[in-house]
């Protein structure tokens, strides 16, 4: 049986389920994802090594263990060989991972963002290291009545000197605190049976169409108050580079010279922000709020 989704604009055809992605209308597939058994090593040499990982530019061998060990290669071909029956560990994986990788391994850079709409067809993108609470402040905009774009990543793309992003999958992971916001008990499911960490669904907000991007807001967790700055062309530039998904493989994967040229023209296009807030205190309502109010309200113009 072979399942067709979509993700990031891009038609997966896959022989493996796959619960967070939308089924897509079009049957012209970029990325083929099979069941099967996986090479021991890389037909090419080894260029670069990162945790379960071993690659170079063109193909990733990844050993997930007592998950599954996954092979991404060409830039449209990802081969599976799962160790349990548990679809949404496999998964999991071929979210954060395999798909990435995919992508860069065809030229496109993705985000580590999460994001709202702030109009139709407009969205603020929410950036940030982890644990800055880029999800919990995209539930607070959420509660402040902007909806939910993204959540971890987002694909961006540049034309005639605007920025669009199309998003990942319907889907946000949740830290416990965050998770008790939005979830009763009986919605709880944990990504991981180890983690803190739950699965929450936001498919009344999610489009796949591409949407313009308005700025960007880079989090931090810093001194005793919310304090918000715009940022000039070159920080953004820079907090860009800190946030590229997968990033640890770029070197390895011969991808600086692109993401330099990437980042350089997003920075040109996008306006961006620093917002700090106090570390160990809960004070992400009154973070959206300022968020709200010193960018959405008062920066981000139409």
């Amino acid at each position: 049986m072979h399942y067709t989704y979509q993700i990031y604009g891009q038609v997966v055809i896959s022989e493996l389920e796959l619960p967070a992605l939308l089924p897509a209308e079009n049957s012209e597939h970029s990325l083929c994802i099979q069941k099967g058994r996986v090479p021991a090593e890389l037909n090419e040499p080894i260029t670069g090594q990162s945790h379960f990982s071993v690659f170079n530019e063109h193909e990733c061998l990844t050993a997930v263990p007592g998950v599954a060990r996954y092979y991404t290669t060409g830039g449209n071909r990802v081969l599976v060989e799962p160790e349990i029956p548990d679809k949404y560990e496999i998964a999991l994986f071929i979210y954060s991972h395999c798909i990435p990788l995919a992508l860069l391994q065809r030229n496109r850079v993705l985000l580590h963002v999460s994001g709202v709409f702030i109009r139709p067809g407009e969205v603020l993108l929410i950036a940030g290291p982890s644990g800055a609470g880029k999800s919990s402040t995209a539930l607070m905009l959420e509660q402040l009545g902007y909806p939910l774009f993204t959540d971890d990543t987002a694909l961006l793309s540049m034309e005639s000197g605007k920025c669009y992003a199309r998003a990942s999958y319907p889907e946000t992971r949740l830290w416990a605190e965050a998770a008790e916001m939005k979830l009763s008990p009986e919605e709880k499911r944990r990504v991981r049976p180890h983690l803190e960490k739950y699965a929450y669904t936001f498919d009344h907000s999610f489009t796949a169409d591409r949407v313009e991007v308005k700025g960007i807001v880079f989090l931090d967790t810093e001194g005793e108050e919310v304090n918000i700055a715009a940022l000039n062309a070159t920080e953004t530039w820079r907090y860009l580079n800190d946030n590229t998904y997968v990033l640890r493989f770029i070197r390895g994967m011969n991808k600086s010279k692109l993401l330099f040229h990437y980042t350089t023209a997003l920075a040109g296009l996008l306006p961006g922000w620093k917002a700090l807030r106090p570390a160990g205190v809960k004070s992400y309502e009154t973070f959206s709020k300022a968020i709200e109010e010193e960018i959405i309200r008062c920066e981000v113009k139409a």
